[in-house]
Formats: structure tokens, sequence, C-alpha cells
């Protein structure tokens, strides 16, 4: 991020954009490993207070050959900054622009999001039509509860993951491997990407069924925690003893979409805060 630091002081909690967390991955860039930019499309005390974004990232970073980084969206006085070239739009942990990545991953929690996606795509000088992308773009992938109707975002996302992902997107992830391997451009990824169960690839005719988590007590979580040197919106540590609501009330979204109703033995939660 280029700029000057009285600059940065001139905006609202300039510990948004140099977070120095402890606890990060520490992989170093390489251009050989696939590279992923994460990203919760809200500001970063909301973003980082997402569990689901925490276990992907951790999950992405455990590949040997994979490293992954977080972008958020700025708040509107940075947002000028940005626009006006006085700041770089660079990731967080290896301060690259968006077009450097292989992969960029959006999860959307709630439809007001998609505003804030748009955002970033146009502060990262990505084309907004996915139709209109080149082979020097990333790939965009979404998901997220609000991902269930992916009619919504087909236009934007080259591949959409509807349910729980962490299955279908470590399947994913070992054929980006191997495309990246073969030095596969990103047109010829997007045709020749295998049919992945939970994974729609908007850029052909197909239909998509949800997918969940079976293995609930033995699924991947996180064995570091990402410790934020600024207040975040829910400043603590999660463990995650369920998935699912028992009630299913008619108006909950969370009770229907993460059917079946699943628990973590306390054996597993006792081994899970250990090492956290």
């Amino acid at each position: 991020m280029t700029g000057s630091v009285k600059d940065l002081l001139s905006v609202e909690k300039p510990s948004r954009y140099f977070p120095f967390e402890l606890g990060r991955a520490d992989k170093k860039w390489d251009n050989k490993k696939l590279s992923f930019c994460l990203s919760y499309p809200d500001s970063y005390e909301i973003g980082m207070s997402n569990l689901g974004l925490r276990i992907i990232y951790s999950l992405l970073n455990s590949f040997e050959k994979v490293v992954c980084d977080r972008i958020f969206c700025p708040f509107s006085d940075m947002e000028e900054k940005y626009k006006n070239q006085n700041y770089d739009f660079t990731s967080i942990e290896h301060n690259k622009k968006l077009n450097e990545f292989d992969v960029l991953g959006f999860t959307f929690q709630y439809e007001l999001l998609y505003t804030n996606f748009l955002t970033i795509l146009n502060l990262g000088s990505i084309d907004f039509d996915k139709s209109k992308r080149n082979d020097e773009q990333p790939i965009i992938i979404a998901g997220g509860p609000a991902m269930f109707n992916p009619a919504i975002m087909r236009k934007f996302a080259d591949f959409i993951f509807v349910g729980e992902a962490e299955q279908s997107l470590k399947i994913f992830t070992e054929y980006l491997i191997d495309f990246k391997n073969k030095n596969a451009s990103r047109s010829y990824i997007i045709q020749n990407m295998p049919e992945i169960e939970g994974v729609l690839n908007t850029h052909k005719p197909s239909k998509v069924k949800r997918t969940w988590v079976e293995d609930f007590e033995n699924c991947f979580f996180p064995d570091k925690w990402l410790v934020p040197l600024s207040s975040i919106t829910h400043d603590r540590i999660f463990l995650e003893i369920m998935r699912g609501c028992p009630h299913g009330c008619r108006f909950c979204q969370a009770g229907f979409l993460y059917r079946p109703l699943r628990y973590r033995s306390v054996e597993k939660l006792k081994n899970i805060a250990d090492k956290l």
C-alpha cells in the first residue's frame, strides 16, 4: 500500500487497513503456488467476526501449494483515497493487487453485501461482467447463505458454491493446483473444470445441489486463531459446537440452510480449545 502515514491518519480507524494480526498463516508469496484472496465484502471488523471466513482461510492455507490472503471493503473515506490513487488497493498480508491472484473468493452472508462486492471489483480494476474478463484476471468464486439462490451472481462469478463448502472447496482447490502446475489459462480452467457436487460453473448450463458436512465431528477447524490488534465486532474466540438449530423457526434462514442438525462432542471441543 502506497501513500503517506499522515494521509492515512485522516481516515476513520486506520487499523482497518493495517491490521498487523497475530496468528496469521505466515506463508510466503510464491508465484508457483496457487494464490487465493478471500473477502467478506464488508468492513474489516465485520468480516473478521465471521467464523466461516476464518475456517476457509485456514483450510486453504493448510494446503502446501496454496497461499491465501484476505481483503475487505473500505469505508467511504478510504475508498476515496483508493479511487484518487493515493493508495493502492491491495491485500492485507502480501500487499498484492487483486489481479495478481489466481482466485478471488467472496462469502455473502446477506444480500446487502452485493454492492460492496462490486465496490471491491471496481477498486481492483476487475470487470463486473465475467464474459469481459481476460486471462489476466482472476477466477471469481462465491459462496455463503446468500448464494443459495445462485442466479443472482451468475453474471459476476465464475463458480458458485451452494451449501457448506469445506469438502467441495477442497476438491475444487486440488483441481486448481493441478491446472496451475500445467500453466492452464483462466479460460481453459473454466471450460475444463470437472463437475463437483455443490459447485455451479456459471459458464455452462448445469444444475447444482446443496452440500453439507456429514462428518461434522471431524471436519476441519482452525488450530490457530487470528488475533487483530484492533477491536472487531465479535471480539472473541469461537468454538463451533453445532451446525443447524433444533427449533427450525419458520422465519429463520439459518435454521433451514444448515440442516441437518449436527453436534460436536465435548471431547472434540476440548481438543480444539487446547490447540487454540
